[in-house]
């Protein structure tokens, strides 16, 4: 992309974010902390797309979930996207003037993507829809829209010129956006992400 004034950008999009910090969380949780599972029952279950493995599949789908407020979980999503743009930031582009960017804008490409992605740690059949931008997987989040964005937050807080827009998509049932005060609610949602910068 050419931008007025002579930049050529580049961006890195990704696919899927809540979905990776979920997988890593619940690998973390299950395998490593509480020891429910091993590696070899975790693998088994997701190449069998849980056929069989209901039991291990609940275990999944009740591991600690990006977007809950878990400090820890959060911090696994901060991680992965340091890791990108740490390495966009070592590795510029060889002429002045040229930018990479790193940014989760996939509009709704997480629902192909899904279609030709394996069953993961999460819970997730293979086949079903990723997570969409920096959002929670769909239906984890369950505490609430402000603790879903300091989750949100927490998981992209990095200072870099290397980062680029983020997509989030968070569904509001329509009585609690309904008139006036439904009005002051969104706006106050706005506000909120605002003032975390």
């Amino acid at each position: 992309q050419h931008i007025p004034g002579g930049m050529d950008l580049s961006c890195i999009e990704s696919v899927g974010k809540g979905t990776a910090i979920d997988s890593l969380a619940a690998i973390k949780h299950l395998v490593y902390d509480t020891k429910q599972l091993t590696w070899d029952q975790l693998l088994d279950a997701i190449e069998c797309n849980w056929e069989g493995r209901e039991a291990i599949r609940q275990l999944c789908l009740n591991a600690p979930k990006y977007g809950n407020g878990i400090e820890w979980v959060d911090n696994i999503g901060n991680d992965i996207y340091k890791v990108v743009l740490e390495y966009l930031h070592r590795h510029p582009r060889s002429k002045p003037g040229q930018s990479t960017m790193a940014r989760i804008i996939p509009i709704t490409f997480h629902v192909p993507a899904g279609k030709v992605t394996f069953a993961t740690p999460t819970g997730r059949p293979a086949g079903e829809y990723l997570s969409e931008g920096i959002s929670p997987a769909h239906g984890m989040d369950v505490k609430g829209p402000t603790v879903t964005m300091h989750s949100m937050a927490r998981a992209t807080a990095a200072a870099y010129k290397e980062k680029g827009a983020n997509l989030i998509n968070m569904k509001f049932s329509p009585a609690n956006v309904a008139g006036e005060t439904g009005t002051q609610r969104l706006v106050q949602i706005i506000r909120t992400w605002c003032r975390l910068k």
